[in-house]
């Protein structure tokens, strides 16, 4: 019985339209839990035995649909999105399953099939009909218990056995927020295992498996991939050109470039179809006919043109000359913001960073201009040449043809996807293992004396053979895994292929279309596989690109500790006076560096720092310099609060000659006029020459110009810490602070350096920290700093007299007993006698003199 038209339409709708928003939906669906993180959800469901009926459910249902394969598509992809779901969000699915139970009723209703089935065929397709709603109704009952059944932890065990904080609250509590400066935050168990293992391994490993954990632990507190993402808008000032509209044409122009592109990728197969079609009809052609000739060179030349646009000799060099300035601009700007930012950090962040790790940064930072370059020039035109092929091959050979291409694009991406999670694997073992044939290398050649004193040359030999042969091996894993990737993808588009040109061939031979239809679409495939094996390659640098991204997003985040203040003044040093009140200070709360400090130094005295090492002498030095802030109290200078003058103003008054100088990889001349650019030749000759370096440097081949080396390596201890006391001279400060200034040179060198530091210091308020006693025996002052605290304060003769801290340290130096010094300090005669036997040593003669004019 002939139904009328509009219940054939119905059908034709529902049959046809069912899957398609199926599959539409789910995709939209699915990759919104994706990316706001709802597969990851902490309640995980890992009942294993259900979802796997589930799968076995939704796998027989595909099956079912083998003649109609949009619906074996997305019940094929739900099966697999359940698979690898280890907590799934079900709104994604119950649409679907609601949709296809109305349609296999709808269908079965309107159907006159199952009132009265005239064969076995109609009787099966009416019992798979009845199946297949029964599944419907099976899947979400199922689900339901699914979800209803999750045991809470305190349901399988007895509560009394469980324990009082769970595993990571309890290590987040073992290093809690409040270590402040120098405390290490604790991750998860696992990442820390990971991490460690990795560690344990290689540093890179370490390092590239720290950088995943800082993505999946801004993820998790994010809470999706929108917010995450957002946070990378600080980088947008620097990526994109606000300021210059002439870059923001070229990039709008680029864009262009890059649809005109995708445009080609159509026009170049479909031109050259129709090559093949006027050529098949020029062949044809009858001589006498009185159809005119065809014309074959206009189309042949119309190929030609295309293919050269196209071509990397005209499009891509456009867009290359058009993308070019934009990507210098990037680079520009994010380089120098990043570098600038280091720059500006405090000393607790610098303190805590080696080198590498904020060169890393800087050079990380280069990798968002990248990032954005992947994203525009190779993602979006990737997907929106597989939209172009979808509607333009559904245009000329119907949706299945486009069909074949969506199912082959998603079987590729996630088998892609999976391979590539496995070869990581061997990637990661492959590097660990070179790294160590390269470190047991470079280990042994080091070592080369020590092995060959121990004779065991034999057994570097053997430890560096075994190492090459791991690396053999895991090279051999590691390119065979790399080749079974490219093997199943090429595997995978001979199958898509295959279907295509089935169809293809099909409708040429049986439904008359055209040589050029079938040659279109070999071109457009062979087009289109480009893109698709370029997806492994673009998850990789997207992959790294973020990580470094994310090491550059952590280092802006990060703000200084040491600002000025609102309104800050620049210092207005008039005499120098400075005064500690009840300092209190600490790199860790768990152990006070300063506690309760309090001193006054008049204006242009010198007071001394002594003490154990470790005590706080070297802080108390840097406070002044406002590397550090205090915690509490106050530093004053000329009755000012260093927190409320302008940082630049204070530094420029103070001179430094630090313990260990550093000097940069520059000549001699420069590493001294860095004190004050535009400091003369001749007045940095007379500061050399006050710190007895002059004529040392003269000595060497390139004098002043000679270079130093990375850190000043090519000069001795001495020799640098000389250029440092001359470049303090050059600064011409108001206040100085040396730091162990002449711990690295000799007696008589010493003299002759004392002579400078009498210039340097005169009339100026000096702060000196020294562990050689006699080099301050006659400072005005001498403070005695142990664990934190002044314990003595006073003159030279003061504190020997007091026969406390001081004079322990003081004998210990002479050689001199404790006990012989309390007896000597009874009499001031035997006392005198002391000082007089000291100052018969060169250096306490020297500074004796020093001190005298």
């Amino acid at each position: 019985m002939p139904l009328p038209l509009s219940s054939q339409d119905l059908l034709v709708a529902i049959y046809y339209g069912t899957p398609i928003a199926c599959f539409v939906y789910f995709g939209l669906a699915f990759s919104f839990t994706v990316c706001t993180l709802q597969t990851q959800d902490s309640g995980m469901n890992r009942q294993r035995g259900r979802r796997g009926l589930m799968i076995t459910l939704i796998l027989a249902l595909a099956a079912t649909y083998f003649y109609l394969l949009a619906c074996t598509a997305i019940f094929t992809a739900q099966s697999l999105a359940l698979y690898d779901t280890e907590s799934p969000a079900w709104y994604p699915y119950y649409p679907t399953w609601f949709l296809g139970l109305v349609a296999e009723i709808t269908l079965f209703v309107l159907s006159d099939t199952w009132k009265y089935p005239s064969s076995m065929f109609e009787l099966v397709c009416i019992i798979i009909q009845s199946l297949r709603a029964g599944a419907f109704v099976a899947l979400p009952m199922i689900c339901l218990g699914l979800r209803g059944n999750i045991s809470r932890p305190y349901d399988n065990a007895d509560a009394e056995r469980q324990a009082l904080l769970s595993k990571r609250l309890a290590s987040n509590t073992a290093s809690s927020d409040e270590n402040g400066y120098g405390s290490i935050e604790t991750e998860d168990s696992d990442t820390a295992d990971n991490t460690s293992e990795a560690g344990s391994e290689d540093s890179w490993i370490a390092r590239e498996q720290q950088s995943k954990d800082a993505i999946a632990k801004r993820l998790k507190e994010n809470g999706n991939w929108f917010t995450y993402l957002n946070g990378f808008m600080i980088f947008l000032p620097y990526v994109w050109p606000y300021q210059s509209k002439r870059l923001q044409i070229r990039a709008l122009l680029v864009g262009g470039c890059l649809l005109a592109s995708n445009a080609l990728h159509v026009l170049v197969p479909r031109q050259m179809g129709k090559m093949v079609d006027s050529v098949d009809a020029y062949i044809k052609h009858q001589p006498g006919s009185s159809d005119s000739v065809p014309n074959v060179w206009l189309p042949v030349l119309g190929y030609a043109l295309l293919i050269f646009v196209s071509g990397g000799a005209c499009l891509g060099w456009l867009r290359r000359w058009l993308w070019l300035p934009v990507e210098q601009y990037s680079y520009d700007a994010i380089s120098t913001a990043s570098h600038a930012h280091l720059m500006n950090l405090s000393s607790d962040f610098h303190d805590s960073k080696t080198s590498s790790d904020l060169t890393q940064a800087i050079s990380g930072g280069r990798s968002v201009p990248n990032l954005l370059e992947t994203v525009c020039f190779e993602v979006v035109p990737m997907f929106i040449d597989l939209a172009v092929a979808f509607a333009f091959l559904s245009t000329i050979f119907g949706p299945l043809m486009g069909l074949i291409l969506v199912v082959e694009a998603v079987i590729y991406f996630y088998v892609t996807t999976k391979l590539i999670a496995f070869r990581a694997g061997k990637r990661r073992e492959y590097i660990a293992i070179y790294r160590k044939e390269w470190n047991v290398a470079q280990q042994s050649l080091d070592g080369w004396s020590t092995a060959s004193l121990f004779n065991q040359i034999k057994h570097e030999e053997d430890r560096y053979s075994l190492a090459v042969k791991e690396h053999m091996a895991s090279q051999v894993s590691y390119e065979m895994s790399t080749q079974a990737l490219g093997a199943v993808q090429g595997a995978i588009m001979t199958l898509g292929l295959i279907g295509a040109l089935f169809l293809g061939v099909w409708q040429v031979s049986r439904q008359g279309r055209s040589i050029g239809n079938l040659t279109t679409l070999l071109a457009y495939w062979a087009q289109l596989q480009s893109p698709l094996q370029f997806f492994s390659t673009i998850l990789r640098t997207i992959s790294y690109s973020l990580m470094d991204a994310e090491r550059l997003l952590e280092l802006f985040q990060t703000k200084p500790t040491v600002i000025d203040r609102p309104n800050a003044a620049p210092l207005n040093l008039t005499h120098g006076e400075v005064e500690f009140t009840n300092v209190s200070f600490a790199y860790d709360k768990r152990k006070p560096t300063l506690k309760e400090v309090s001193f006054s130094i008049p204006a242009g005295k010198t007071v001394a720092l002594v003490g154990e090492t470790g005590g706080g002498k070297t802080t108390i030095l840097k406070m002044i310099d406002r590397f550090y802030d205090v915690k509490s109290g106050s530093i004053k200078i000329d009755d000012q609060d260093i927190r409320d003058v302008t940082l630049q103003s204070l530094r420029a008054k103070i001179g430094v000659v630090p313990q260990d100088p550093m000097l940069f990889n520059d000549s001699i001349m420069s590493n001294l006029r860095y004190a004050r650019l535009d400091a003369t030749d001749e007045e940095v000759f007379e500061a050399c020459k006050a710190a007895a370096v002059h004529d040392k440097i003269m000595s060497f081949p390139d004098g002043y110009s000679a270079k130093v080396g990375d850190r000043g390596v090519k000069l001795s201890g001495g020799e640098k810490q000389r250029v440092a006391i001359a470049r303090a001279i050059l600064k011409k400060p108001e206040l100085i602070l040396l730091d162990e200034a002449t711990s690295a040179v000799d007696t008589e060198t010493e003299v002759q350096i004392q002579d400078g530091l009498k210039v340097l210091c005169r009339n100026r308020t000096t702060f000196i920290v020294a562990h050689r006693l006699s080099t301050v025996m006659r400072a005005d002052r001498i403070l005695v700093v142990m664990n934190g605290e002044i314990v003595e304060n006073g003159s030279h003769d003061e504190l020997l007299h007091k026969d406390g801290k001081y004079a322990s340290l003081w004998s210990k130096q002479i050689s001199v007993k404790p006990n012989d010094s309390r007896s000597r300090s009874k009499s001031p005669k035997r006392d005198g006698d002391l000082i007089n036997d000291l100052s018969m040593t060169q250096q306490t003669t020297t500074l004796s003199k020093w001190r005298r004019k």
